[in-house]
């Protein structure tokens, strides 16, 4: 037997939740044409139980699907982003905690008796028939209470669950740090073709809670595309829903943490330019110094990444710094040896060409490397 929920004995269970989430839910349920408007005072008076809600009876539980023959259930699909705790560079993977709702019409469990109200159940899910859809990229789920249901008069059902996910989506890091990127869930029927069940976005659903905030990341609002794809080892089609959320990277954490020091690695190493270059050995150690610190600061780079196979601006930016102080050396190595063969006005001219020199090929070098 399904159990009727009501305000006050909602606040006696561990499912309190429910609350906060009928308030999210019910409202939009409301005005976005799934069901008719209900006022806020009818809604509470429901809700303490002044008014009767009809949840099913189990003897109108079926397994099979709804709707005539031949004709697709249609599915709407919601994820309200609560949180997003994290996104994971490393294993190209995302968490977030989401409200999951699935939204459909089973002419069985309609009655009359709830008018313009909502009958608020919880509702076995394997007792009767619900569509049942995979999350295609799904790492790991944890559900946190159990299945809420609202259903209208006319057998409109809103099924809400609140799940915890981590959800693999692959990254294009070309562009790291100033990359943007895609989290996306990808949804589909776990067995039933098009012919059976077609998925449609619930919009006013596939959004994200107002304070919702990601350490490092700047997001946008989630969209949801629909498409129809083949499944060759079921030699069939179905219906798929793919919910994307575009983030930006924020760049300004690695502007100082990265681009600015090697910046100034770089520029140390020019100061071998003004030694006399007769003074070899300070020039190769300040040199060989310049380069194990911007080797260092590659490894400590690629501990923050996946193993990738092309490279990043970032990468990019680092090898083309570590080359120049490379020539750096290369320079003092060349102006000691005119030195020790006693053309050392030439050494001299020299140092004074890659004084200038040098800046101006690296700034044409970050241009590049970094911007365009």
């Amino acid at each position: 037997m399904i159990k009727k929920i009501t305000f006050s004995r909602l606040y006696g269970t561990s499912c309190v939740r429910a609350i906060a989430l009928l308030w999210i839910i019910l409202p939009c349920f409301c005005s976005s044409g799934y069901g008719q408007a209900l006022s806020n005072e009818d809604l509470q008076l429901r809700l303490d139980g002044g008014t009767s809600l009809s949840c099913p009876e189990s003897d109108k539980f079926s397994g099979s699907r709804p709707g005539p023959l031949g004709q697709p259930t249609e599915v709407g699909i919601g994820l309200y982003f609560l949180q997003i705790p994290g996104i994971n560079d490393i294993e190209e993977t995302f968490d977030a905690d989401v409200y999951y709702l699935r939204y459909w019409k089973d002419p069985r469990l309609a009655d009359s008796t709830r008018d313009k109200s909502y009958a608020f159940c919880m509702m076995p899910v394997d007792e009767f028939w619900v569509p049942v859809l995979e999350i295609r990229n799904l790492r790991e789920t944890t559900e946190r209470g159990g299945s809420y249901a609202l259903i209208d008069a006319e057998g409109n059902i809103l099924l809400v669950q609140r799940l915890a996910l981590t959800v693999f989506s692959p990254m294009d890091l070309s562009e790291f740090p100033f990359d943007q990127q895609k989290l996306r869930i990808r949804l589909e029927p776990l067995f039933a073709s098009d012919k059976e069940m077609v998925l449609y976005p619930l919009k006013r659903y596939v959004q994200m809670d107002g304070e919702l905030y990601v350490n490092g990341w700047k997001l946008e609002d989630p969209a949801a595309e629909v498409s129809t794809e083949y499944a060759p080892l079921r030699g069939m089609n179905y219906s798929r829903m793919e919910i994307g959320i575009p983030v930006a990277r924020e760049k300004d954490f690695f502007v100082r943490r990265l681009i600015i020091p090697i910046g100034l690695i770089v520029l140390m190493s020019w100061t071998i330019f003004w030694i006399n270059p007769d003074q070899f050995a300070p020039q190769l150690g300040l040199g060989a110094t310049s380069m194990l610190t911007i080797i260092a600061y590659q490894f400590a780079l690629a501990n923050s990444l996946p193993k990738i196979s092309y490279h990043t601006r970032a990468d990019n930016y680092i090898l083309w710094s570590l080359v120049f102080v490379f020539l750096t050396l290369v320079e003092a190595g060349m102006t000691a040896g005119l030195v020790s063969a006693g053309k050392k006005p030439i050494a001299l001219k020299i140092d004074h060409i890659c004084r200038f020199g040098f800046p101006i090929a690296y700034a044409i070098m970050v241009s590049a490397t970094l911007f365009i």
